[in-house]
């Protein structure tokens, strides 16, 4: 097998990983996202896209996404947020997507 195809091969593979890994986060945000009447849920939106080296985001712009994310619902099953819960399992995520 030639170099350049064994680069190629692992690039591909890399490149799944990344996006399924941010697609992974993705659902684990929106699923902790406390439901009332489900508006902060469904206004969760990507943004960039997912290569590795390129910016990519999840966002939210509900007015009041910062104190559901602090725990200010009665909704809320975790204090501890939806996205820095599932930030901080980054790691994690990668390497089961990999």
């Amino acid at each position: 097998m030639k170099l350049a195809n064994i680069v190629a091969k692992y690039k591909t593979n890399l490149d799944k990983g990344h996006r399924d890994a941010c697609l992974e986060l993705n659902n684990r945000i929106f699923a902790s996202t406390p439901v009332d009447t489900g508006f902060a849920r469904n206004k969760w939106a990507p943004k960039g896209n997912l290569v590795i080296g390129d910016t990519y985001a999840y966002l939210n712009n509900t007015k009041y996404i910062i104190p559901l994310e602090y725990g200010h619902s009665d909704q809320a099953r975790n204090p501890n947020g939806m996205l820095r819960i599932n930030v901080r399992n980054w790691a994690s995520i990668v390497r089961s997507k990999m």
